[in-house]
């Protein structure tokens, strides 16, 4: 069933009784203050969502700037949809908030009308609707930030009890990841160097202890790179599951979060020579760096 027609505007302004999918106030008042001010509040970000067997993986780091400023290292940039669906956003905080916020307000409705609950598919095309509907401001914010706001929508679809992955491009463009080779995506300034991580070691029936340990990896490698993205040595990663069956996304405890982030740096340097040596000067009677030892330091 096709809960989200071409109608979708007439039955929410009209049947529904909530605002249309109309103009974010955020685009049509922001434009001036950006303009002014370089400290917009924006979550620099690397969100990392993809399949494993019996179910479906998001993680974030925590780290949110303003300007060339840390704004805080706590942000939680993971939420729920649904009881079985989530949502992450890079971008613009003002505007992930809204569209949020939005996206929200439009569910209830339509579940009220409905009286039953949104698949996950439905929900990724009312995101999609909602940012078509306001393609024009945000690129226009867009043109002057770089960016304003990319999100990601996954879960389980209870309706065909299967994975869904919904990215999206700038303007609304919708792609679900669950019907591509590879199903994983990733968001943020640091989404293409944890995409590096996935293409290597992403696998469509791996386990569930081996997803979560991919995806802490791929934050880890962004984080010692970008620097829009938090250490995951430092700032826990913030990662929810989805799995086939359950009646809830579960968190991962940031206690643990920590701990796998330590194992796998602890393993990579073990598993290497320190990249330091490189910079040192060979003693020419032993053949070996003058300075440092095997296994010393280094950086994921």
């Amino acid at each position: 069933m096709d809960y989200v027609a071409d109608g979708t505007k007439e039955i929410i302004g009209r049947s529904l009784k909530i605002p249309m999918l109309g103009k974010l106030k955020t685009t049509e008042h922001m434009v001036e203050r950006v303009r002014a001010s370089s400290k917009a509040v924006r979550s620099g970000t690397t969100i990392v969502a993809f399949t494993f067997q019996q179910g479906v993986l998001m993680a974030a780091d925590r780290q949110t700037s303003a300007g060339f400023h840390i704004w805080s290292a706590e942000t939680v940039k993971i939420r729920n949809v649904s009881s079985m669906s989530l949502w992450g956003a890079a971008g613009l905080v003002a505007c992930i908030q809204e569209i949020y916020d939005t996206l929200m307000l439009l569910i209830d409705g339509f579940e009220n009308h409905l009286e039953k609950k949104l698949p996950v598919s439905a929900q990724g095309k009312l995101l999609n609707q909602i940012l078509q509907a306001n393609a024009a401001g945000l690129t226009y914010l867009g043109f002057l930030l770089g960016y304003v706001v990319v999100p990601i929508l996954a879960g389980w679809d209870t309706e065909c009890d299967e994975p869904k992955i919904f990215s999206y491009d700038d303007i609304g463009g919708i792609y679900d990841m669950t019907e591509c080779t590879n199903q994983f995506t990733t968001v943020g300034s640091g989404g293409e160097i944890a995409k590096s991580i996935l293409h290597d070691r992403w696998e469509k029936d791996m386990s569930e202890e081996a997803a979560i340990r991919l995806a802490i990896r791929a934050l880890l490698r962004a984080g010692s790179i970008d620097i829009g993205t938090s250490d995951a040595l430092i700032a826990p990663v913030t990662l929810f599951l989805v799995r086939r069956g359950s009646r809830a996304a579960v968190q991962l405890s940031e206690q643990s979060a920590l701990q796998i982030a330590h194992e796998i740096f602890q393993g990579d340097l073990e598993g290497r020579k320190d990249p330091r040596k490189a910079f040192f000067i060979s003693d020419p009677t032993s053949g070996s760096p003058t300075s440092g030892s095997e296994g010393e330091g280094g950086a994921i």
